[in-house]
């Protein structure tokens, strides 16, 4: 029993000692005691938002005070920033508002939370508050959306083309822009203070051009380093038909350095599908008629303007039969799918390449740095071997007895080979052999009597 004593008398003692140090904190601070106690929807005396005092503010008369405040703040502009463009709008427009709620239930909670220690020192010490804001972002969304339609920009890149007159013309590069939505709300969000600065930066994402202007500036593409030009009869409807349409698919080009060039891959099926018409080809060591003639000109002509130039032939192959446009030696055919024509470029700038078929004339020009280009070539052939003429038999019944008719002259096979000489300044620096071609020669086709003995 004495030791049960003795603990409430220590208890006591304690408490009396508790209350005698808050009272001497009280009278030592001068601490008032009615600050120590609050009503029902009473806000603690030492409360200030944003360095305005509320204390002892009802939550009625705390509401008032912000809204009042909200009226006024939410009649200032802000200003959206865009590549130097302003779009202004008022706080209110846009969807910004202040969080009254949530200032409230902040300046409400002062002194009401945690310990009592804790509350202590909330009621007697000064408690300094932010006002809170808030984005509407469906507004927001609403009016950056319509802001899309003035700032985006789809990505320009830059060209480089040659027209119809051989004047190259540079195409300037535009840069991609597009406003972020998601981001842009972000940073209006984050911008609404009490003190509203005015200009927020819109998000802007950019997509780069491929290639710039001034990449395009730096090859210096700036004249012609080689070209060539057949002949073709226009009156052959057809025929021309198919050299103008594939011409255009070759028609400005461009080649990096090293990069392969594939005359199948770039111009694609000649066929009555991709809008060929039928005219004279080579097939089987005979004319004969099929879409896409007049193609194998195109070729050649290309083929004869790249062998006057630094490129690499990757893959070319000679007719069975001698053509009209060039000389033996320095035709090349195609068939899609089976034999292609590619080359790749030795220059160490892009080229260009004009193609362009008008009043009978067929012409390929390379363009490039005509300072960097200073190797001439120089292009010759010559018959090493010859063959005789085939010649074919065909019955004809309306022909008398020993009586012939030639129905097709033929012509003698060879072989020919055709040599590349390359001139620096006027002096000659190289020869090489481009290639060995065997050309079959025309059959001689003769009709003769039925009964001739074939």
């Amino acid at each position: 029993m004495d030791g049960e004593k003795q603990m409430k008398k220590k208890k006591l003692l304690l408490l009396v000692g508790l209350i005698f140090l808050a009272g001497s904190y009280l009278m030592l601070f001068r601490v008032p005691w009615k600050e120590l106690f609050l009503s029902g929807n009473e806000i603690a005396a030492g409360v200030y938002i944003d360095g305005e005092p509320v204390g002892h503010f009802t939550n009625a008369e705390l509401k008032d005070w912000l809204e009042e405040k909200n009226t006024v703040w939410k009649k200032q502009h802000i200003y959206l920033m865009a590549d130097g463009e302003r779009f202004a709008f008022t706080l209110d427009e846009i969807g910004a508002a202040m969080d009254i709620e949530a200032v409230m239930n902040a300046a409400y909670g002062v002194g009401r939370q945690g310990n009592f220690f804790m509350r202590f020192r909330e009621r007697t010490q000064p408690v300094l508050l932010n006002y809170c804001f808030k984005l509407d972002k469906n507004i927001a969304v609403t009016h950056l959306r319509q802001l899309q339609e003035h700032i985006n920009m789809p990505v320009q890149n830059g060209n480089i083309t040659v027209n119809s007159q051989g004047e190259i013309v540079i195409i300037p590069s535009v840069e991609g822009k597009k406003l972020s939505i998601e981001k842009s709300v972000a940073n209006i969000r984050d911008s609404l203070t009490w003190d509203f600065a005015g200009e927020v930066p819109l998000a802007i994402i950019t997509t780069a051009p491929f290639p710039t202007t001034e990449e395009i500036n730096s090859w210096q593409i700036n004249g012609v380093i080689t070209s060539f030009t057949t002949e073709y009869q226009e009156t052959e409807v057809n025929r021309t038909h198919n050299i103008m349409l594939a011409a255009k698919k070759l028609d400005n080009i461009l080649l990096m350095p090293g990069e392969l060039f594939s005359f199948n891959e770039l111009v694609g099926p000649r066929d009555a599908a991709h809008g060929y018409e039928k005219s004279l080809i080579i097939f089987n060591q005979s004319f004969t008629e099929g879409y896409g003639g007049g193609i194998c000109q195109l070729v050649s002509t290309l083929y004869n303007a790249v062998l006057r130039g630094e490129f690499l032939i990757v893959e070319r192959h000679a007719h069975s039969l001698g053509v009209s446009y060039v000389p033996p030696g320095l035709d090349a055919t195609v068939a899609y799918g089976t034999l292609d024509f590619q080359f790749r470029n030795g220059y160490d700038f892009p080229v260009l390449l004009h193609t362009q078929a008008e009043a009978g004339k067929l012409s390929v020009s390379i363009y490039g740095n005509v300072h960097k280009a200073t190797l001439a070539y120089e292009l010759y052939s010559k018959e090493v071997e010859t063959y005789p003429i085939q010649e074919e038999m065909v019955t004809d019944p309306t022909l008398a007895d020993g009586e012939k008719k030639t129905l097709q002259r033929g012509t003698k096979g060879k072989k020919v080979e055709t040599y590349r000489r390359l001139w620096q300044g006027g002096t000659m620096v190289g020869e090489e052999k481009i290639s060995t071609d065997i050309y079959q020669g025309k059959k001689q086709i003769t009709a003769v009597p039925k009964d001739a003995g074939l």
